[in-house]
């Protein structure tokens, strides 16, 4: 029997200290390219959350990817160590790496670095005294962390995975329908594929591809290997599931406040373990069948911001 030669990971259970890097090489933009291993070993690293947007398009129309929520606050807490980690030996290996070296003044090379890293762990973003001489980019609190994932494709086919999915039941799913590019237009925000509604959870099998570096700064490349999709609990339309047999004549309490949802998408009612979804990692296609994103030095799109349509309006 083959030996296993690489390990799945958590965020909960993730050690930081405990990656380390490879070889460096050219890539195909002019930058550089690290790889990444965990305990020396390949890994994957498993991580649940809601996609709010399904999937998405990357810059141009020109891939896709999908982005996950990260509301637990030690998980925040692992992926932000994580960070802390990549950026630290960034700082110590930017030569190496690909990344330029200050040339403003008064500025510190740590310091720009710093401000070139583009982080794992994401954050929503607003404009804070818009249009003044205090305009800024803050933290936008209405809204959670996210990391986000590149889903590949294969070669000369672009709206076909290179990666399995599987439906709530663990049974793969083979048939993929996809928005044309005139539906994207005008669908911001929109899943543009049906095998992952928006509001879905998801489990992914994520593999860090490498660190890639060049003139536009540094980050780690995220790569879906499997996915896993908990599409979010709807009432059937057109059918009434109400029970009536029981009702009083006085049923006040038992109104819908207005405005409210009736139905919880946080988590699915009915599901089988995330462990189900471990089919083995040596069926993911190979690389040389897909198009790679693994080594992409180019400035990483503005996240779509979540539109409040999608949360259920207070009263």
């Amino acid at each position: 029997m083959a030996t296993q030669d690489y390990v799945i990971i958590t965020p909960e259970k993730m050690d930081a200290n405990s990656f380390g890097f490879t070889k460096t090489r050219d890539n195909q933009y002019g930058g550089k390219m690290t790889g990444l291993v965990y305990n020396d070993q390949r890994f994957y690293l498993k991580f649940r959350g809601k996609a709010p947007f399904g999937i998405g398009t990357k810059m141009n129309d020109t891939g896709y990817n999908i982005q996950i929520n990260v509301t637990d606050e030690n998980i925040q807490k692992a992926f932000e160590e994580f960070d802390a980690y990549i950026l630290k030996n960034g700082q110590t290996h930017y030569t190496n790496w690909g990344i330029p070296v200050n040339k403003t003044k008064g500025k510190s090379n740590s310091v720009h670095i710093a401000e070139m890293y583009k982080s794992t762990l994401k954050f929503p973003m607003i404009k804070k005294n818009k249009g003044t001489p205090d305009e800024e980019l803050v933290v936008n609190p209405d809204y959670p962390a996210y990391i986000q994932a590149s889903i590949p494709t294969k070669k000369d086919q672009p709206n076909v995975f290179a990666c399995d999915f599987f439906d709530s039941n663990g049974n793969q799913i083979t048939e993929m329908e996809f928005m044309s590019t005139e539906e994207r237009k005008t669908a911001k925000g929109r899943s543009v594929c049906d095998a992952v509604p928006n509001m879905s959870e998801v489990t992914l099998l994520l593999r860090a591809s490498s660190v890639w570096g060049g003139p536009q700064g540094f980050g780690v490349s995220w790569q879906v290997a499997q996915a896993r999709v908990y599409p979010p609990v709807a009432l059937p339309k057109g059918k009434w599931v109400g029970d009536d047999d029981n009702d009083d004549d006085d049923d006040s309490e038992n109104v819908r406040p207005s405005g409210n949802l009736l139905a919880d998408d946080d988590a699915p009612t009915t599901q089988k373990t995330d462990d189900e979804v471990e089919k083995t990692t040596d069926d993911v296609t190979s690389d040389d069948e897909v198009v790679e994103a693994e080594a992409e030095p180019v400035p990483e799109p503005e996240p779509v911001k979540p539109r409040r349509v999608l949360r259920p309006r207070r009263t």
